[in-house]
């Protein structure tokens, strides 16, 4: 664990202390905060819990002193495959231009040390990662941001697939086919991850049962903000478009009134170019590409499976 430190910055003619710390689980909303001028590109507060629950020493924080404010962030935690994955990368509006991102980014590349790690760039900072920080290893692969109100579509036409809605009541009995489908999708098993989101009543789960063999087709989640009440899609995997699309109709259907009155986020990927017809079927819009970047190899995985990621910050 690293030592607090307190640096100082001039702000307007006032000197203000802040101090550098690991994030604690209490700061989490503070922390998801400092993206009060562009939420929608980053992860809800849930989902960042699920993260810290990974990987807590991998989050480190800037506190404001006199108001206890926290008004920087940045995470690297282990998510696969011995890969860092660094993102939540933010400071409050107010207090950029400090050098405070630049202390809370070199604080996670200490923690890190010497293993691999990767990172979704947006477009305008993706040459500085590339030229200053390391990341040469481009995968060409990007996640695209869909932001809108979905509409309903006509259902599918599988009538051998079963949606079934997880609850504490079934969990049990289906928790270890999802960490198997999940682990043939990202090539590595995520049981941690999997189990903290599976009994995380803040998500809706859904799971795809073939009826014929009672084989797992897809599972997905839907979560609220906290903060912005919007809605996340993801993560969302599938063997095919007709069983995904019959996952989202069932995770959107019971918070439809909702979903139509805060919108929802969907994080494609473009190495499945179905994942981005099925997202402009529903009526979102494309509002960002945010490439795969890497500083030793990219990470494995099944792209055809993936309809939405879980994690716009950290994961597949």
């Amino acid at each position: 664990m690293m030592d607090d430190f307190v640096v100082k910055i001039n702000n307007e003619g006032k000197c203000i202390l802040i101090t550098i710390c690991q994030m604690l689980s209490q700061h989490i909303d503070g922390a998801v905060e400092c993206f009060n001028d562009n939420f929608d590109v980053f992860d809800c507060p849930s989902t960042v819990l699920a993260f810290f629950h990974q990987d807590p020493q991998a989050f480190f924080i800037a506190i404001e002193n006199e108001s206890q404010k926290v008004i920087g962030v940045c995470g690297a935690p282990r998510c696969s495959q011995q890969t860092n994955f660094l993102g939540l990368y933010g400071i409050r509006p107010e207090y950029r231009s400090h050098g405070i991102g630049s202390i809370l980014f070199e604080q996670c590349l200490n923690h890190i040390q010497d293993h691999n790690v990767g990172l979704y760039a947006v477009p305008n900072m993706i040459q500085k990662y590339i030229t200053k920080r390391g990341f040469r290893i481009r995968e060409h692969v990007s996640m695209v941001n869909f932001s809108g109100v979905p509409k309903r579509i006509s259902q599918s036409n599988r009538t051998n697939i079963q949606i079934i809605q997880l609850c504490t009541e079934n969990i049990e009995k289906f928790q270890e086919k999802i960490i198997k489908y999940d682990e043939k999708i990202q090539d590595t098993s995520r049981e941690k991850l999997i189990k903290f989101i599976l009994q995380d009543q803040s998500y809706r789960t859904c799971m795809a049962l073939d009826s014929n063999d009672f084989s797992i087709q897809g599972f997905g989640c839907l979560r609220q903000h906290s903060i912005t009440k919007r809605f996340y899609l993801g993560p969302l995997y599938s063997d095919d478009a007709d069983s995904a699309q019959l996952l989202i109709e069932s995770l959107i259907e019971t918070n439809f009134s909702s979903i139509q009155a805060n919108g929802m986020i969907w994080n494609a990927i473009d190495a499945n170019q179905i994942s981005l017809d099925l997202a402009k079927k529903f009526d979102l819009q494309e509002i960002e590409r945010c490439e795969r970047i890497f500083t030793k190899h990219p990470i494995r995985a099944n792209y055809q499976f993936i309809y939405s990621v879980f994690s716009p910050d950290f994961s597949l």
